[in-house]
């Protein structure tokens, strides 16, 4: 079985590759915190993600930079050349399913005042 699981927040603005097969990319950060001899650690993990098709058009539509994203998927490796001409290997979660969790626009929108205020003398 070859399947991976991220909840993280999108890295960069997904981006269309190849528009005659409609390949999407984009990154999603992960983070996980422990602590160590009464000290607090973190790290935070960078997955290179790919869609295809249909799926590639609704994401590079409605994913943003910052937004909280949950991706099952399946891992490929890949081989390719850099600019300089040495061989690379590289790792990329091809998206099977996703979910929008939340938008970091609309959370980092300022909460409206109810009006509510429980010290009134009355």
């Amino acid at each position: 079985m070859n399947k991976q699981l991220i909840l993280g927040r999108v890295g960069q603005q997904p981006e269309i590759v190849d528009a005659s097969t409609t390949i999407c990319k984009f990154s999603v950060a992960t983070s996980e915190r422990w602590t160590k001899n009464g000290e607090k650690q973190e790290r935070t993990d960078w997955h290179n993600v790919v869609s295809y098709g249909k799926t590639a058009e609704v994401l590079h539509k409605y994913v943003n930079k910052g937004d909280q994203i949950y991706i099952e998927g399946k891992t490929r490796h890949r081989k390719y050349q850099d600019k300089n001409g040495i061989d690379r290997n590289a790792v990329d979660v091809e998206v099977v399913n996703f979910e929008f969790i939340s938008s970091k626009s609309k959370a980092e929108e300022p909460k409206q005042d109810s009006g509510y205020n429980d010290k009134l003398p009355f």
